[in-house]
């Protein structure tokens, strides 16, 4: 070893100390990591005879003009990590944009930025990372991985697809860019691009028999198909791997209920309220699948549960209303349609798909509707 590889581990040792300083004591795999990097240059600086304090004078100056900038450089980096894995997202911005300054060709830096970006909700400064990534290293699968999923939150599907298709054709076992171009065809909307969907479920779960996700979303897919049937079986599925998943079981009560299995829906929702209290939508799902069991009054706490959870809640507000009229309280179900209607919701077309007409609705629960609220669920103004 020579005095400039000395003097380059002795600022790799210094620049180690100063990282394992910041990087917290539960980040343990990254500490372990920078440890150990330690330990190697203290072994090796350990064996190399001790210079003269005229040497360390003269070669280790104050200026720092010895340090190896890439050595620095990977401490930063490995920094970022720990720190993004704790979810300080700035702190890692600050350490990789660090990394970045002093080599400015590493790509899986720009990556991680634009993985911490991302998470802060900051999509176009994610994407310029992921695409000076790529420009760096245009055979990082991550990149284009990534890229796809800021360009699908920005509802930039084909753009997305593009990215997913590119990150396969580099890594074609890599199971969650199959799983996740499948979400991006689903997005779309498009006729036939369920099917589509499916297809890259079904690779996703070909390459990962345990991916509980990939399963959860081709439910989905099979549920936009209609063939709750074969929903079903995927939620399962996914319960089975995952038995927290509160998605999955509050979309398999989703799928029950419209099959009229209501006592299992409801089964299903309590199971998302145990599992997750806060999820507005099962206590919404749960108070829809008591209003058609007849239920309404937990129909109505479920409602309320609901609109706590999420004040801006206009179909709990307009189910509420309904299960009002049901029971003959007008001055309630008043307040809550107008409630509705002030969202600049269309009520007349959210009641004439779940009753039909004002008539019909009367038939069926045997009453009759004061005149005014009738006008406001036909859209007639009094």
């Amino acid at each position: 070893m020579n005095m400039q590889e000395y003097r380059q581990l002795r600022a790799e040792l210094s620049a180690l100390d100063k990282l394992l300083e910041k990087v917290p004591e539960s980040a343990v795999i990254d500490r372990m990591s920078l440890t150990a990097r330690r330990s190697q240059v203290t072994k090796t600086l350990a064996a190399y005879p001790k210079p003269t304090r005229w040497s360390l004078d003269v070669h280790l100056t104050p200026s720092g003009k010895s340090l190896d900038p890439k050595k620095i450089a990977d401490a930063h980096y490995n920094c970022g990590n720990a720190y993004f894995m704790q979810g300080d997202f700035d702190r890692a911005i600050q350490d990789y944009s660090e990394t970045i300054k002093l080599n400015p060709h590493f790509a899986d830096a720009y990556n991680n930025r634009g993985n911490a970006y991302s998470d802060k909700g900051d999509f176009g400064q994610a994407i310029q990372d992921y695409s000076k990534a790529i420009e760096l290293k245009p055979d990082l699968a991550e990149a284009y991985y990534n890229r796809g999923v800021a360009y699908g939150i920005k509802s930039e599907f084909d753009r997305a697809i593009q990215d997913f298709n590119e990150a396969i054709k580099l890594k074609p076992d890599f199971a969650e860019a199959y799983n996740i171009r499948g979400m991006a065809y689903s997005d779309k909307g498009d006729k036939g691009d369920f099917d589509q969907a499916i297809q890259d479920y079904n690779k996703a779960v070909e390459l990962n028999p345990n991916y509980a996700e990939a399963y959860h979303n081709r439910g989905i897919a099979y549920g936009n198909k209609r063939n709750f049937d074969q929903a079903i079986q995927d939620y399962s599925k996914a319960i089975e791997l995952k038995p927290d998943f509160a998605d999955a079981y509050n979309n398999r009560g989703v799928a029950y209920g419209i099959k009229s299995k209501l006592n299992r829906a409801i089964q299903d929702f309590d199971k998302v309220i145990e599992l997750k209290p806060d999820f507005a939508e099962a206590y919404y799902n749960r108070g829809i699948a008591y209003r058609i069991k007849g239920n309404f009054e937990q129909a109505i706490q479920d409602f309320n549960e609901a609109i706590e959870l999420k004040p801006d809640y206009a179909k709990a507000y307009f189910n509420r209303g309904i299960v009002g009229l049901i029971l003959g309280e007008w001055e309630k179900a008043r307040a809550d349609l107008t409630t509705v209607k002030n969202m600049r919701v269309d009520i007349a077309a959210m009641f004439r798909l779940q009753y039909g007409s004002v008539a019909d609705f009367e038939r069926k629960y045997d009453l009759e509707l004061p005149e005014d609220i009738a006008a406001m669920l036909t859209g007639v103004t009094v």
